[in-house]
């Protein structure tokens, strides 16, 4: 099976080193997310127009990776022969409310640095739409920190034999599993900026994944990781490292 090449080096980090990730995994930051952010403004609009780029974000990276490939080719329309509203135009950005801290949090440039971008991305985009405020307590941190960390468990050292042992979906290729009900389920609704959806639909996928041991030949496991990359690029990124899909930059820990 050949895997897409994936290339993702907007992810690297001049400071630390994504091979340490077993201490440190999480603890990544984007400059094109972290640094636009404005200061000395009020503290929720400073946290929505976080949300904000961190949703275009992941949009523009979904439209710009092999799973925002159509699974099924649309029927040909003419323009000419269609009527009013038969062309479904490109969804739009939805409008983004603040995320609402409490208050042993002073703000979030302290709460990016103290639990890195995967887990904040995940905690400020799960359970509630973009468009609602965001409640956002400590525990939510810590449910997304461990959740993340059975993803990670699973899935650091993949194997490198044919197929998955007790594998049950007869996939052969990468295209196969992108067209797959269990991927749609998850691309849909990131296509329609529906991530709180996307996201429990994607913790359903890793519980079927879960059957079967982590196997650089399974394609299933791939997409997944590479929609995990989505939300958490930088534990996605040493996973695909470590699936063979990517080359890893050579960092130094700092």
């Amino acid at each position: 099976m050949a895997f897409v090449p994936v290339m993702h080096t907007r992810y690297t980090s001049p400071t630390y080193n994504p091979h340490s990730l077993s201490q440190r995994w999480g603890l990544f930051f984007t400059d094109r997310i972290l640094n636009p952010l404005p200061n000395g403004q009020n503290p929720n609009r400073q946290t929505q127009i976080f949300r904000s780029q961190l949703v275009k974000s992941i949009h523009t990276d979904f439209q710009h990776s092999f799973l925002a490939f159509p699974a099924i080719p649309p029927m040909p329309v003419k323009i000419s022969d269609a009527k009013a509203g038969d062309l479904d135009p490109a969804p739009a950005a939805p409008e983004t409310a603040p995320i609402l801290l409490p208050d042993e949090i002073s703000g979030l440039d302290d709460l990016a640095k103290e639990v890195g971008l995967d887990v904040l991305a995940l905690a400020v985009l799960a359970d509630v739409p973009v468009y609602r405020p965001r409640h956002l307590e400590l525990e939510d941190l810590v449910a997304q920190w461990r959740w993340l960390r059975l993803v990670w468990s699973h899935f650091c050292q993949p194997e490198k034999t044919e197929k998955a042992n007790n594998a049950k979906d007869d996939i052969f290729d990468v295209a196969s599993a992108v067209r797959s009900n269990r991927v749609l389920a998850v691309t849909r609704q990131i296509d329609q900026y529906r991530f709180n959806i996307a996201l429990a639909e994607l913790r359903k996928m890793f519980q079927y994944l879960r059957k079967s041991p982590a196997n650089r030949q399974n394609p299933l496991q791939l997409c997944f990781i590479e929609l995990l990359r989505l939300f958490c690029p930088y534990i996605g990124h040493e996973l695909l490292y470590r699936y063979g899909a990517i080359k890893s930059p050579d960092q130094t820990e700092s």
